[in-house]
Parts: C-alpha cells; structure tokens; sequence
C-alpha cells in the first residue's frame, strides 16, 4: 500500500500503532475521537519516502531486485513471508496508510469516525477505484475481504487480517460506505484498517489463487518463476499518482554473499538485506546508495529461570553485568549494522521508556559470584547459526568473570518449541517483537513463555493485565514503565541490541519508503537514474 505525505495524526495515535491492541478499552475520550477523523482535503496520491525524480531526467524502464526470500504464489494471504508483504505493498491498497513516522492518511477511504466508546468506525470511501481488472471498487470489497479473510477454514486463507479478533460485525451502509463494530472499545482502530482490500467479483468468479492477486495499487502482478523470480508492472490506470519504474522484477537470492556479488557484478540493481561486511564498504562508495533503519526488533540472551542457575537473580544480575552490547554490535554487526538495547522495546519506537539498568561492569559482576558462593560455574547457552555469533561474545564475556559457558547450535525451525521440550539449558539467544510492541514482546516472551525464559511472577502477570486495559496511552505508559524497571531489576533475560535493516541500490537509485520493519518497506515509487 501507498504511503502519503499528509500528515493528520496526533501523537497518541502514532504510539497506539505500535501498541496494537493493548489500548483497546472501554471508553474513548472526546479529544480523541476528534483527532481521528480524517477529510480528503489534499490530492492523496502523493507518495512519501523521501527523495523524489526529476522530470528533467530519464530513468530506468526496469528495476531488478535481489530479495533474500522466495515467495510460491501471488495470493495476499496464503503467506507471511516478507517477500510476500513487500510485493503487495505496490499491488494493493488499504483503507487507510501509515506512514513511517505513525501518521495515518486517507488511502481507499476519505474520512472515518467513531461513536463515542469507538466501538462502531464508519468509513466513506473514494468513489473513483477500479480494481486491476476493471471492476469497482465498493463497500462490499471491504466486508468481504476482512469476512472472508479473518476465517482460516476459508480456501487460500493462511495469514489474517491483523486485528480481526477485534471486529465483530462489518455493515454495508451504502456502495461507500462501511462501519465496523468491534467487539469492545478500540481507539486505534483507523490503524488497522490498513488492511489490503481484495476483490470480492474477482475472488468469487475465479477462485482465490488468480482473484486473490488482483488489487487497486499502482503495479500489477506480472509472473512467477517459483525459485527464480517474480514480476509486477505498472497499473496505468491506477487511481493515484503513477510510478516511474515500468516494471519490478525480484530475483530469489537467498544467499547473502550471492545477493552482494549480483549487486557488484550489475545483474541486479537493489539488494535487500544483507552482511553487514559487505554493506559497510558501499556506503562510503559512490557507486552505491544505501537507505537503512533502525529496526523494531530486538536481540536477547534469554534466562531460563527454572534451571538451577538461571532461578537465582544473582547469577541473572551478573550475567547482565558482564554481558557487553558494545562488543556485540561490533563484533556481529560491524559497528553500523545494530545499537546496543537495553530494553525489549527499541527506542526508536512510540512508547519506549528508559528505565534504569545495571550496567557493564564485568568485576562487579565477578565479585558478586563469588561474594555469594557462585564463582566459576558453568552455564549451557542454546542457539541457531544466526545468533551463534552473538553467543560466542556472551561466552567470551562469561569467561571473563571466570564462568564457563558451553554453546549448543541447534536447528533453527522449532527451535523455541524444542529447547523447552529439551530444558537442559541456561541461556538462549533469540529475537522478539517485529513490530516494536513493549506488551507483544513481553506477551510473547514472559507471559505466554513462547521463548522459554519459564519466568513465572504473578505480580508481573497482574500489572500486564492492568496495562492492557489502559484507556489512555498516557496510562499504558506508566504502566509500561513499572513493568519495565520489574524487569529489569529482576533480569529474566538480557535485550542486546536492535538490529538495522539495510536496503542498498546502485548510484542513481531513490524514492524508497524505507521502514524499520520489513514488511512495511514499499518500493512502489522507486527510480533508477540512466
């Protein structure tokens, strides 16, 4: 979906999007409800993502992008791979856009509103789509695709809606008009009506495979080489403001070094992702261009706190005591490809609260081991190939205050399913929270022990509970910070760093909507100067 330069949103609604679905509650301020409603009062179809083509200049008919996933099939919602998200960033269009920075923007909608409690929005739609087959677009797209789409059993349907479980019933007011009723009070709503619309006649007359690839963007899926390559071209009959580049096509290189030497050797022209060593040197060539953000995501040394050592919170505090971020940003991401976390959620992200910490300090650490009895032990640390470095700082950092920690890899796949089952460790190195959401992360790590970090506190439990039904964002926060110094004092893990993502262009490249998070990057309006 489109990005656009209006920007109409308060700063409570930009934190509320990362916050999903922690704020919904029971009662929606007046201020609130006035800052949500939004009138199409500029031209929408201006993309945002920064450097712009000049008219004076010709540019490439092709762009050829060297992506680190393959996807099967065009179908929106048979995947959540990023490869998948990122192509239908250009094909399809949600009701409304969300821009890097949390604003929201009319997209297929115009304007939306809320009842008081904001358990009813009511959205009125652009009277002038056309779907990439030629049919309208109308309020009974809209049902459909959220109806259709949120019911598993449904053919084609692997990936819901995000936020489905909150909608209770979608009415047709009018061909454009459509409310939904939620299942209880949602004051973000508006954010997650991003959702990508497909054709209700489209999917209906030719099933979900080739209907559910048709949508209202500004590019078209083209062709499908499964293991090879995929291809989308432009819609010139798109609603909006057209892009440049003719026609994208994304070459399956899952190798990293295979996607560097395609970029070096001119077979492809963008490369998404990569290693870092090969990255740093092109940002100080002219003859590449490299966007990056800092990711959502971050990097952990999980505790296991059910284990002899990992259930005592002195071994937890010197393990966060000696563990130096400094040296795993350094050594695993060159220096530029992360920054070092001190929390679950980046701090790039509405909502984060620094708290305070212990800090490195690998002899404080070593003495308060020994002080209690608990010098020289040895710890067993579980890991798949794409943390192994970073567990291999950890064991140098352990070695350092005289503890032993022997590394296990193990496979990726399964893996937080299999080292509970295995439960013979200390420590872990995982990642959490994509999209930068403090209640997600702890959600997923803690209370649901998804990871296993097996830290069972009921006291922790009670405040997350609280925090869910905060009715402001203001309160979510206080509550947020209270969870987080518990946290951190009590160390049921040890966040590390926040990983960058890097897109990286040949000289001339531009008019990227680059994202902390992967699926949100959109190439739609990208350019390649001749």
């Amino acid at each position: 979906m489109k990005k656009f330069t209006k920007k109409a949103l308060a700063l409570l609604m930009a934190a509320v999007m990362l916050l999903s679905l922690a704020a919904c509650g029971d009662k929606k301020d007046d201020t609130q409800k006035e800052d949500t409603k939004k009138e199409d009062t500029q031209n929408p179809s201006t993309p945002s993502g920064g450097d712009k083509p000049d008219p004076a200049k010709t540019y490439k008919k092709e762009i050829r992008i060297g992506h680190q996933q393959d996807i099967t099939d065009f179908t929106r919602y048979t995947s959540n791979a990023i490869a998948t998200y990122q192509t239908a960033n250009a094909v399809f269009n949600g009701l409304t856009s969300v821009a890097a920075d949390g604003s929201i923007s009319p997209e297929l909608a115009t304007e939306w509103s809320s009842n008081e409690d904001a358990s009813e929005w009511t959205f009125k739609l652009r009277q002038d789509v056309k779907f990439h087959d030629g049919g309208d677009f109308t309020a009974e797209d809209v049902k459909f695709t959220w109806d259709y789409f949120s019911n598993l059993e449904n053919e084609g349907t692997k990936v819901r809606p995000f936020g489905y479980e909150m909608v209770k019933e979608i009415v047709v007011v009018d061909p454009y008009t459509v409310t939904f009723k939620m299942n209880g009070s949602c004051v973000e709503w508006p954010t997650f009506a991003r959702t990508d619309i497909l054709s209700k006649a489209a999917v209906e007359k030719l099933g979900v495979t080739e209907g559910g690839k048709i949508g209202t963007g500004p590019y078209k899926y083209d062709a499908i080489e499964t293991g090879i390559s995929w291809s989308i071209v432009r819609n010139d009959a798109y609603w909006g403001e057209k892009g440049i580049t003719e026609k994208f096509t994304f070459l399956a290189l899952t190798d990293s070094n295979a996607r560097a030497m395609a970029l070096q050797s001119g077979d492809i022209d963008v490369m998404y992702e990569g290693n870092v060593a090969d990255i740093a040197p092109m940002m100080n060539d002219s003859n590449y261009k490299v966007y990056d953000a800092s990711g959502t995501g971050v990097i952990y040394v999980g505790i296991n706190n059910q284990s002899k050592y990992g259930s005592n919170q002195i071994v937890r505090q010197a393990i966060a005591m000696a563990v130096n971020r400094d040296d795993v940003v350094l050594t695993c991401y060159e220096g530029i490809g992360a920054a070092v976390s001190e929390s679950t959620i980046a701090p790039s992200a509405p909502g984060y609260v620094e708290t305070e910490t212990y800090k490195y300090d690998p002899a404080g650490a070593k003495k308060l081991l020994e002080d209690n009895g608990l010098g020289g032990i040895t710890l067993q640390l579980y890991v798949y190939p794409k943390y192994l470095a970073a567990a291999q700082v950890v064991q140098a950092n352990m070695k350092a205050i005289g503890v032993t920690v022997n590394i296990q890899e193990r496979q990726q796949t399964g893996f937080s399913s299999g080292i509970k089952k295995d439960g013979g460790y200390d420590l872990f190195i995982n990642g959490v929270s994509p999209t930068g959401n403090l209640l997600t992360a702890y959600q997923a790590v803690l209370i649901n022990n998804a990871t296993g970090c097996n830290y069972f506190n009921d006291e922790f439990k009670k405040w997350y509970t609280e925090a869910s039904a905060s009715k402001t964002f203001e309160a979510l926060q206080a509550e947020f910070e209270k969870m987080q110094a518990q946290i951190n004092k009590e160390v049921p893990f040890v966040p590390l760093c926040t990983v960058k993502l890097f897109v990286t262009g040949v000289a001339g490249f531009g008019g990227l909507d680059m994202r902390g998070v992967g699926y949100d990057i959109d190439y739609s309006y990208c350019f390649i100067e001749e």
